[in-house]
Parts: C-alpha cells; structure tokens; sequence
C-alpha cells in the first residue's frame, strides 16, 4: 500500500507476533479482547465463582480508562478472588500492554477492540468460495463478492445523502453531524447525545483562557447497581481545544457526551473542524471511487460523474478569467460570492477572515456549526 498500517490488531498468535515486530517495528499492535475473554473462560472457566470473575474481569478491562485505574481495579480483583497464584492470570498481566484499554484508549483505533472486521470479512468471502473452489472459479466468485460490496456502498451514499436521519436542532453536536457525516455515524453521536441525560456538569475554575469542568456521568444500569465516575474536561474556546479525560475522541473519532455537555453549557455556536473527520464525511468523493477495477466502474457513481462536471466546468471558467484583468476581477468576485452563500448553506465560519480568505488552504481554520449569520449588507 505504500506505507505502513496506523494499528495492527490480531490474536495472540506468537508467529504474527514475530512477524509484526521485525517488519512493522513501529506500528502499534494490539491483541484482541474477544480472544483473551474467551481463553479467561478456558483456563478460569471449572473455577467456583468464575461468574462473578467474569462480571469483574469485564469491568475491569472495559470500565478503566487510564493505565492507573486499571493497574488499581486489576489488583483489588486479584486479591479479591485469592488469583495471586494463577499462571494464566500471570501471564496476561504481564502482556496487559498488548491489549488492556487503558494502555491504548489515547490512540485511534476506530473504536475497535477485537478482530471481529477481519472475521466478518472471511464470513462473508466463505459464502462466496469454499476449498473445494478452483483458482479461476475463486477469482470469478471474489470479484462477485466484491462487487456486491460496492453495491452495498453505492445504496447507503444514496441514503445517506437522500434520506437524512432527523435531527434535534436544539443540540449543536446533532445539527453539525447529521449534516457531515454518515448516517450510521451519526447514530453513535447521537447515542453520546442520548447519554446527556445521565450527565451533570460543574465548572471548576479557569487557567488563561482554558476553562476546566468536572463531569459527573452516572453509569447506565440498572438502578440498583448504578455507579458514577468522574471526568475532567478543559476547553479553550479562543483555540478550539477540547481535551477530555474519556479519551473517547483520541479512540472512537466522535466526540463524547462530556464534551457535548460543555458545548452546550458554554452556549458554543460551532465545532473546529478538526472535530470532523474526513472519513465518516458523506460530502467527500474518495480516492478509490475514481479507480476501475473488474468489478466497478467510475462512470457508473454519481458521486465522481458529479466531481467530473464540476472539475471540467472549473477548468472552462478558469480559461475564460485568464483572458484579461476585467475577466479575472469578474471570476474573483463571483467565486467569492458563491463561495460565502455555500458556506452559508452549510454552516461554515471561517475564523481567519480578518485577514482575508486563503484559497490555497481552504480547509484552514473552519468551524461548522448552525446555519452561518452574517450581517445584512452580506445577507
């Protein structure tokens, strides 16, 4: 592919493991929960609490975001289940940076914790082919799976695109990411939305321009087993920092319903765009779509024949403003009419304009939020 993977997460085969560090020396690898649960129930499984053990080990490794929770929470399981002695507990403490949350929870990883994509994805090739297939035939039937997968996608843009989820407009996070994302993604900003209601804030003073907040999340179980935790929040408005201790943005790409909370409560009318990651956007046309291989063709996305007639209409206009300094202040003004009524549309802020638009880095300093105001001689 040209360059190295950002993550590699597989099970805890010794030989991949090798494999990984002398040819991705640098690349962050991880070992699958999935993987280490299911061999805690074979090597704990015949002893006499291994349930509640179970119920402990999960909160342990899902609920413990930072490494010194976890070390805590690990031991007083330990002791609390006299495991001192157990060889296999031993030695997944000992390996616990492979795959303990805590130790991971500051990178990007999607959100993903196990290998279920790679399983997923040889389900879905099994239905196709089995080892009976011969070579030519195995060609034939991965390009048909292949194939279904682009029809796949080409059916959720549409609907991404045509058929909006409905969105509360009275919660920024919503408005912002029902516009630019996905449909699918936005559901998981909106489950951070829902979590709000579980949600209190209390701002606990500043430092400069950084306002630092503590919030308290009540777990959601059931009532008779309800817990709350505590995160720190800071955010510079002046900047656009957030900074969150969940860590859910650093791990997942959404933000978290800690900072939902403070965005709503310090009343903030747009999200920096570094906020917004390009590849959940559904206004972007990918790099690949552009691509002809066996099973797809460009000409037949409307996503790239759409980017085509805008980049040929680009290209007559650009020709025509060359032609003298009265076409080119002409292509000037209109392009940077056009360009503030999109962005109007949208919810685009661009905070450098003080000193003027920089067409060069247009995706510089923008902020998306609900629809843009400007004032009335601009209107």
């Amino acid at each position: 592919m040209g360059q190295p993977p950002k993550g590699i997460l597989t099970d805890q085969c010794k030989a991949i493991g090798k494999a990984v560090e002398n040819v991705f020396e640098d690349v962050p690898h991880r070992l699958c929960l999935f993987h280490i649960k299911q061999n805690a129930a074979r090597n704990l499984g015949k002893l006499p609490r291994w349930k509640e053990i179970e119920a402990d080990l999960d909160h342990v490794v899902h609920d413990n975001f930072s490494i010194e929770e976890f070390e805590d929470a690990w031991k007083d399981m330990v002791i609390k289940y006299k495991l001192q002695k157990n060889t296999w507990l031993s030695d997944a403490y000992a390996n616990r940076h492979r795959w303990a949350l805590g130790y991971w929870r500051g990178l990007f990883w999607d959100g993903m914790s196990s290998t279920q994509r790679s399983e997923s994805t040889n389900h879905g090739v099994k239905v196709y082919v089995n080892l009976n297939t011969r070579l030519m035939q195995f060609m034939n039937q991965f390009n048909a799976y292949c194939g279904g997968l682009v029809e796949t996608e080409k059916d959720l843009n549409y609907q991404t695109k045509r058929n909006p989820f409905f969105y509360d407009n009275t919660v920024l996070a919503e408005v912002v990411f029902s516009k630019a994302y996905t449909n699918e993604k936005f559901l998981e900003v909106r489950d951070e939305v829902i979590g709000l209601k579980h949600t209190n804030i209390v701002k606990t003073g500043n430092i400069g321009s950084i306002n630092l907040y503590d919030v308290d999340e009540k777990i959601p179980k059931p009532v008779w087993k309800a817990t709350r935790r505590t995160f720190k929040v800071s955010i510079d408005k002046e900047k656009g920092e957030f900074s969150f201790s969940c860590k859910l943005f650093e791990f997942r790409g959404i933000l978290c319903r800690h900072m939902i909370k403070v965005i709503h409560t310090e009343d903030i009318e747009c999200i920096p765009e570094k906020y917004i990651l390009n590849r959940w956007r559904k206004d972007l046309v990918r790099d690949y779509e552009g691509i002809k291989v066996s099973y797809y063709e460009p000409k037949d996305s409307s996503n790239v024949a759409q980017k085509d007639e805008i980049q040929r209409r680009h290209k007559y206009l650009s020709t025509l403003a060359m032609h003298n300094d009265e076409t080119l202040s002409m292509y000037y003004e209109a392009t940077n009419k056009k360009r503030t009524a999109l962005e109007d549309v949208i919810g685009i802020r661009r905070t450098d304009e003080v000193d003027g638009f920089d067409w060069s880095h247009p995706s510089m300093n923008r902020v998306f939020g609900r629809r843009r105001i400007r004032p009335k001689e601009n209107n």
